[in-house]
Parts: C-alpha cells; sequence; structure tokens
C-alpha cells in the first residue's frame, strides 16, 4: 500500500528494504555485504569493461578510418595526375577530329561541284562520236 506524507517536515517510514540494515551498511544479521553486496560489484565490473571494450572500438575504427583516408587520398592524386597527363592528349584528339569532320564537309562539297560539271562534256561529247 501506497503511503503520502501530507505533513510539512514530517518523517518517512523506514522501507521494507532498509529495515534489516545498520547505519554502518552491514546488515543486523552479521552476514555482511553492506549496501552493494557483490551483486553490484558485478555491474561495475561490467560496465567498466564495457567502457574500455567501447574506447577500445573506437580508438580501432578511428585508426583503420584514417588509413584508409590516407589511401583513398594518394587514390585520388594519381588519378589528378593521370587526367591531367591525358588532358593534353584529349585536346589534341578532339583537335584532329574536327580537322577531319572540316575535311570530310569540304570533299562533300568539292564532289557536288565535280558531279554535275563533267556531265555537259560527256553529253556533248558522246552527240559528236554518234
Amino acid at each position: 500500500m501506497i503511503e503520502v506524507n501530507l505533513i510539512p517536515g514530517g518523517r518517512k517510514k523506514a522501507s521494507r528494504k532498509s529495515r534489516g540494515r545498520t547505519a554502518a551498511g552491514g546488515s543486523r544479521t552479521g552476514r555482511g555485504g553492506g549496501i552493494g553486496g557483490p551483486l553490484k560489484d558485478r555491474w561495475v565490473l561490467g560496465a567498466t569493461v564495457s567502457w574500455i571494450l567501447a574506447v577500445g572500438a573506437a580508438g580501432w575504427i578511428f585508426f583503420s578510418l584514417n588509413s584508409q583516408r590516407e589511401e583513398v587520398d594518394l587514390a585520388v592524386a594519381a588519378q589528378v595526375q593521370d587526367s591531367a597527363r591525358f588532358a593534353d592528349l584529349i585536346a589534341q584528339v578532339q583537335s584532329l577530329l574536327a580537322r577531319r569532320d572540316s575535311i570530310i564537309q569540304r570533299v562533300e562539297i568539292i564532289q557536288g561541284i565535280d558531279q554535275d560539271r563533267y556531265l555537259w562534256p560527256h553529253v556533248l561529247d558522246e552527240i559528236a562520236r554518234a
């Protein structure tokens, strides 16, 4: 049953858990163990081990990611050098392709003009022979 003390400054009744304990923390029966006892020591030990493992894992992740970042930085630097080296080659290829296209266009224009140019002399030559 829950009891609520509405009188200001009133004292609480001792709970069932603390009734068997003395002021020094031991039990009245003299068995020892204190307030925390062996159970609390296991929890503290478990929490400490957990914190140590968490800090170790965080350190391992940090250093492994740092080494991976260095490898990626080296790879990026190599790719930038390749890009700079091949940029000139790519520019040359593009200029050669532009020249080829302009030459093809000029040849097509010349062939179009030549196609009709020799038609009449051939016709007249054939008429003269006939």
